[in-house]
């Protein structure tokens, strides 16, 4: 049995010859505990949506689609299935230098209260394969240049164009003990990997000036930093792929690069590209 309440501020009204109900605006709607709001297909909402708290438990969440264990089934996919979508267009703020964001999740814990036991995480995105499928992302981002644009920051020439950005930040006078790092990488499980088993993954389908490139304004004591069993530090798909043996007596050495084995130093020259 559905029951239709109303309180006695409500104003029904028509737009554009559409039927609707009005809140005035500082009221309030409470839904009670079990209750359902169901939404028809394409519904809109106009403004913000506020949910001020739920439940406790794992599988409690402020706003949902579907349920924990339970996802919507899509039995007829002919096209780009979006459980969400968040879609706006960036208007420029001359005033200061303004993030324009389809989505924002902000998460934090409660300061001077330790909580050993909480993992905080902005955003936990969970992929599960139980069949054959085309490819398959945790997260998958892109960026795509549509017309002539410079990114700029600062005033130069010197923004970002790239698919993911991720920093880590520590603020002046406070200390973080762990390992604080802007990307990690894990590969887990005991299960059989058929093809390629890597961490990273770097695909160059044009030309590029770097596959990898570090640059610091600090001090960035070790560009690579190596620990546990590592059979290869380079593997090179064949001879002359990445080394080019030379022929007659080698020129003067130019320099060195400097490695650390456990806590010994070596060098490691190099020479000019001719021979002498």
């Amino acid at each position: 049995m559905s029951h239709r309440i109303f309180n006695t501020f409500e104003k029904t009204s028509t737009s554009a010859g559409v039927p609707y109900t009005q809140v005035p605006s500082g009221s309030r709607l409470d839904f009670l505990s079990g209750s359902t709001l169901n939404l028809g297909g394409n519904t809109s909402i106009t403004g913000t949506l506020s949910v001020a708290a739920w439940g406790s438990t794992y599988t409690d969440s402020a706003l949902r689609v579907g349920a924990y264990g339970t996802p919507i089934a899509d039995t007829a996919l002919t096209d780009n299935i979006l459980v969400s979508f968040n879609g706006s267009t960036a208007t420029e703020k001359t005033s200061d230098d303004t993030s324009s964001m389809a989505l924002f999740v902000g998460m934090r814990n409660t300061a001077l209260t330790n909580q050993p036991h909480t993992k905080l995480q902005g955003i936990l995105t969970s992929t599960l394969v139980y069949a054959n499928c085309f490819d398959a992302y945790g997260v998958q981002g892109h960026v795509a240049v549509k017309a002539d644009a410079t990114a700029v920051a600062g005033g130069t020439n010197i923004g970002n164009i790239c698919g993911g950005s991720f920093k880590a930040t520590v603020d002046s006078a406070k200390t973080a003990t762990g390992t604080v790092s802007g990307v990690l990488v894990t590969l887990e499980g005991a299960g059989t990997v058929t093809g390629t088993h890597s961490g990273l993954w770097i695909d160059a389908t044009v030309s590029c000036d770097n596959g990898i490139l570090m640059s610091s304004t600090g001090t960035m004591t070790n560009g690579f930093s190596l620990s546990g069993t590592i059979t290869n530090l380079f593997t090179f798909a064949a001879n002359g792929a990445g080394i080019v043996h030379g022929g007659a007596a080698d020129a003067a050495v130019q320099g060195y690069i400097k490695m650390v084995v456990g806590s010994t130093a070596y060098r490691i020259p190099y020479l000019a590209d001719t021979d002498s």
